[in-house]
């Protein structure tokens, strides 16, 4: 099962993910449509709409322009990330249940299994991801 997000702008995949007047949200299994909805996105901010699809459980995110930084976000917490794609919304679903768009990583079929990594490694990577993107880190009080 997936529930695949795309940013719309009109009928259109949204140019930038930040960009989207709303999401259309749709739930497949077994390569079928079983449910759509469309769910509103107010304001550019994109921290507010990587939350979003986290509460909506989405597994894959079909988009033309988004940023590194909520890029990473997304796929950190699971989420396949499909992007530049410019078609209409309804072409770019059919083209993912066909199996025609995959992410950059490879095929979705092809995603790695979940794996263990220990807490230290974790925190370093967040350390690490933060200050890539301009973010300045310091340590909190030791438990």
């Amino acid at each position: 099962m997936y529930r695949i997000a795309v940013p719309q702008l009109g009928e259109m995949v949204a140019p930038r993910f930040e960009a989207a007047s709303s999401f259309l949200v749709v739930t497949t299994e077994a390569g079928r449509v079983t449910s759509t909805e469309k769910v509103a996105c107010p304001g550019p901010e994109g921290f507010r709409r990587v939350r979003m699809l986290r509460i909506h459980q989405v597994t894959a995110l079909i988009c033309n322009g988004i940023k590194g930084s909520y890029k990473d976000m997304l796929a950190s917490s699971g989420v396949t990330v499909i992007d530049r794609v410019s078609n209409e919304v309804d072409k770019a679903l059919e083209l993912f249940l066909q199996g025609a768009l995959t992410p950059e990583e490879g095929p979705i079929d092809n995603l790695p299994e979940p794996c263990t990594v220990p807490h230290e490694t974790l925190v370093r990577s967040a350390r690490m991801l933060f200050q890539k993107h301009g973010y300045r880190v310091s340590s909190g009080p030791e438990p």
